[in-house]
């Protein structure tokens, strides 16, 4: 979405505006690798013994989605003491394409394109071995990843899930028993390319939950009333869907994804099929029971004795509804629900499991769009599952955030985008955040492309504009036109030293939404628009100084100052000085403020639109003495400048 945005505004040749940002990420990542939480060189710095994180990575989706919550955590680890909280308005929801139709033929078109190569598989067991028996139901660590749905969660649970031993990097086959009433039971053998439900070390040392808010059955207008809420998700082998408790999630799960394939009809036999095995009916020499009823009784008990799920407790929660007689021992869960966040995690420190959630964010727009193209086909639904969803992250981030937790958090901020820019870069910080010793490296497949709008010529004109009335619309409604706003002088009284005591550079790529948070973090450490009229500029384009010199905001956009131009080569500095020590080698003799105006006006002026205006012109009056005269003397003076 940057990309585009930096082509309708700020760079019209896209070879060249790519150049620029495959530059400004290597920097980027060169920063976050040396300077970030578990950077090689923390308290390398001269005078700077501490250790502290200097480099953070803020996600501008993350801001547009946890608002507040968000913009708090940022604070608090820049040691802001602020409530300010801005107007936020998503600018990238106008370049992701619209959802339309049921949403069915895009599920099925996904589907395909994602069909994995028969060949690549490992091959298909021969014949059934069952896994050792666990020593415990809980393991040790639990991974979880919480997202609104269609956020990506399979992509990072599958990659934590290989870096820890808990999921094959090259998927794994699992095996399905579907009871039948007129023979034995089939044996369905199912592969999994991604951790889509949970996955456990063979020691118990891991297990990775991908917990996409909600989870469980597609919604449709058939079989979605409300949305339910559990209190956590228990391990597997004490799960069970309160529609069908007498067999495993998997397999449920499995023939609810045949939901495409088959008719409601069909569907309905092959559920019929799977109840009766509850009955004992799918077994030609008469047994009164499965063949797996020994073992599930079994298992019961663990889950009462171990994991503490029972009816007949006061002091333990079951994590959804407690099963009872027969089913005592087993938490029932919804066909479809959301997992309340910060219960999950009281739920697993209350039985002593070291337990952490990562909370991956991704941009609205684009998730809604593919949720409603392949989960769920009711709008209001959509709506009202993300708008859940959001406030569940919410609440866990505030409770076990950096903000509220002492030591290590429990609840970690993620985004796709970031991970889909910094790549290894970003994945390896996690892994240190979270423990992890490995050196695994997915294959990163952007899935937000395919949704974003092509930018058109007359976006490409008004991009810039746009671009700034977004930044403004964040901050401020004084309503002034950006170009005046911006050109006009900022008087300010002369400082006692040209360096402060601290500073927050907000480094991003052209177009990637810089101008909202420094402005918005200008506006938080208080003193920077004080004494600027309401005439002002009321955005922190380049630098900002509060009016105790304590902190100066920079606004570091990659790459900086004039418009990207065929032909120039890229450069690359060390650092960006104080305003007053800074001057363009172009115009070494104009003070930098006054040549960025300079640039800015030109910009705004455009060859092309300045031929087109003198032509209007021409076409009005075919001599100098007709009334279009007062617009050629504004073209003329614009030209001057």
């Amino acid at each position: 979405i940057s990309s585009k945005s930096k082509l309708a505004g700020h760079c019209h040749f896209e070879d060249v505006g790519n150049m620029e940002d495959d530059v400004a990420l290597s920097i980027m990542a060169e920063a976050m690798e040396k300077y970030g939480k578990h950077g090689s060189k923390l308290g390398s710095l001269p005078g700077d013994s501490s250790g502290k994180q200097r480099v953070f990575a803020v996600s501008y989706e993350g801001l547009m989605e946890m608002q507040d919550t968000y913009l708090y955590y940022l604070y608090h680890q820049l040691g802001i003491n602020s409530t300010f909280i801005p107007q936020f308005y998503d600018g990238n929801e106008k370049y992701v394409t619209l959802a339309n139709g049921t949403g069915k033929e895009e599920l099925e078109h996904e589907q395909q394109n994602q069909e994995i190569e028969v060949d690549s598989r490992p091959p298909k067991p021969e014949e059934y071995h069952p896994p050792p028996p666990k020593q415990s139901l809980l393991p040790k660590k639990v991974i979880a990843i919480f997202g609104p749905e269609s956020s990506g969660t399979e992509f990072l649970s599958t990659t934590l899930g290989v870096a820890t031993g808990a999921f094959p990097s090259d998927g794994q086959w699992s095996r399905v028993v579907l009871p039948s009433h007129v023979s034995s039971p089939v044996e369905e053998w199912v592969f999994r390319q991604q951790n889509n439900r949970r996955a456990m070390s063979l020691d118990g040392e891991w297990e990775v939950q991908n917990l996409a808010l909600p989870r469980g059955r597609l919604c449709t207008e058939n079989n979605t009333r409300e949305v339910n809420v559990v209190e956590a998700l228990v391990p597997d082998e004490c799960f069970r869907y309160e529609s069908y408790p007498d067999n495993s999630p998997e397999t449920v799960e499995w023939v609810w994804n045949r939901e495409l394939d088959e008719t409601e009809h069909r569907f309905n036999y092959t559920m019929r099929r799977v109840e009766n095995n509850a009955a004992g009916k799918g077994y030609p020499d008469g047994k009164s029971e499965s063949p797996q009823a020994a073992s599930k009784s079994a298992i019961a008990e663990m889950c009462r004795n171990e994991v503490h799920i029972t009816e007949d407790s006061k002091s333990w929660t079951c994590g959804a509804t407690c099963g009872t007689g027969q089913y005592n021992g087993y938490a029932l869960y919804p066909n479809r629900f959301l997992v309340n966040i910060t219960s999950h995690i009281e739920w697993y420190k209350s039985r002593g499991v070291e337990v952490t959630v990562l909370l991956f964010m991704r941009d609205r727009s684009i998730s809604k769009k593919s949720k409603f193209s392949n989960r769920c086909v009711v709008p209001a639904m959509v709506d009202a599952e993300a708008d859940l969803s959001l406030s569940l992250m919410r609440e866990a981030m505030v409770k076990f955030g950096a903000r509220s937790t002492k030591g290590r958090p429990h609840v970690i901020p993620v985004s796709y985008e970031g991970l889909m820019e910094f790549k290894e870069v970003y994945l390896f910080d996690i892994y240190k955040q979270l423990g992890i010793s490995s050196s695994h490296v997915p294959l990163f497949e952007d899935g937000n492309e395919k949704h974003v709008k092509s930018v058109d010529a007359s976006h490409r004109k008004s991009g810039r504009r746009n671009d700034e009335k977004e930044a403004r619309s964040n901050t401020d409604n004084t309503g002034q036109d950006p170009c005046h706003r911006i050109l006009e002088e900022n008087p300010r009284n002369p400082k006692t030293a040209l360096l402060p005591k601290k500073v927050i550079t907000v480094f991003g790529t052209e177009s990637s939404g810089s101008t909202f948070l420094s402005t918005t973090l200008g506006k938080a450490i208080g003193g920077i628009f004080d004494d600027i009229p309401k005439t002002k500029e009321r955005t922190i384009s380049r630098q900002a100084t509060s009016l105790n010199e304590e902190w100066e905001i920079q606004h570091l956009s990659l790459p900086w100052g004039w418009e990207c131009e065929e032909g120039k080569e890229i450069n690359t500095v060390e650092a960006l000085v104080p305003e007053e020590c800074f001057r363009y080698e172009r115009n070494p003799g104009i003070e930098s403020r006054s040549a960025a105006r300079m640039f800015l006006r030109q910009s705004a002026l455009s060859s092309i639109e300045i031929f087109r205006e003198k032509e209007m012109m021409d076409r009005m009056g075919h001599d100098n003495s007709e009334k279009p005269r007062p617009v050629r003397r504004g073209i003329e003076r614009r030209l001057e400048d």
